[in-house]
């Protein structure tokens, strides 16, 4: 059942009164797993029959037909000693249907890190993780309403986001050192997470965690 804010809405800047139908979801998929060999694959398909959605006016809108979304998710995991390199890739198809359901065709995000324990007490773990996606016409957000809508003007991906990090945990204690967007200090491109946001800047980040006990 769709929402009630989506069939009634009224402010200064948005008003509308919607009788939508009900919205069918149907999924079906499964799981190959080898986990002695780090392999995990994913494939299912999604079958949406009356979606709703924000149009390029911020308006609610009800398609008429049903929307199919393909998945296929690969994780692939290694480890050499000391090292590991953990790799997941996920390939989308929405069969044409960009306009009422943006998706960005491939994502990838890997993992280089080095892992052991110094002086036998403090477990640390130093490395790179690369996050990426394929450019799409991400939507867009109208803080009027609170809600994201989709727009066929600006298109955001098709950048790499590189970050160094180093996790250490002592005892009741975690704490953590990363350098996040790192790339951004010597890559040129357009870096948005969606039209009129851009991701955040190189920046350190710091962090510490103490669990305390009863």
């Amino acid at each position: 059942e769709p929402d009630f804010h989506l069939k009634n809405y009224d402010s200064n800047h948005f008003r509308w009164n919607n009788n939508f139908d009900k919205v069918f979801k149907t999924h079906i998929g499964g799981r190959f797993a080898i986990p002695t060999k780090r392999l995990w694959l994913d494939v299912g398909i999604d079958n949406i029959a009356k979606h709703i959605y924000f149009d390029s006016t911020a308006m609610p809108i009800q398609h008429s037909g049903s929307v199919q979304v393909l998945t296929v998710k690969l994780i692939k995991n290694f480890r050499f000693g000391l090292f590991g390199l953990d790799n997941t890739a996920v390939y989308q198809d929405n069969f044409g249907n960009d306009a009422v359901m943006p998706l960005p065709k491939m994502s990838l995000y890997h993992n280089l890190f080095y892992t052991d324990k110094w002086f036998k007490v403090l477990s640390t773990q130093i490395g790179t993780s690369v996050r990426y996606h394929t450019s799409y016409f991400a939507p867009a957000y109208m803080p009027a309403t609170g809600q994201f809508y989709n727009q066929q003007d600006t298109k955001v991906g098709n950048y790499p986001v590189i970050s160094l990090y180093a996790n250490f945990h002592l005892k009741r204690t975690r704490f953590f050192f990363e350098y996040f967007h790192l790339n951004q200090l010597f890559m040129k491109g357009v870096y948005y997470s969606m039209p009129n946001y851009p991701i955040n800047p190189a920046t350190l980040r710091m962090g510490l965690t103490w669990n305390f006990y009863d």
